[in-house]
């Protein structure tokens, strides 16, 4: 949890540093695009790769993720 954790600050530092540059230099609706984009290749990985935790309990999804 602290990764993901620190992955989504840090991801989030980094928008709010480049955001006004890239909107500046390309213009805001290639932005948005950007980010629409980036934000689809994370939901396919996510429904791709991401195995479904609901209805179990700890101990069985550390089974689960121990035979991978």
């Amino acid at each position: 949890m602290a990764l993901t954790s620190s992955m989504n600050w840090g991801i989030n530092l980094l928008i709010s540093l480049t955001f006004l540059t890239v909107t500046d230099l390309i213009g805001l609706s290639w932005v948005c695009f950007i980010y629409t984009v980036m934000s689809l290749a994370s939901l396919a990985f996510v429904i791709a790769f991401i195995p479904e935790t609901k209805g179990c309990s700890l101990e069985q999804i550390s089974m689960e993720l121990a035979k991978q």
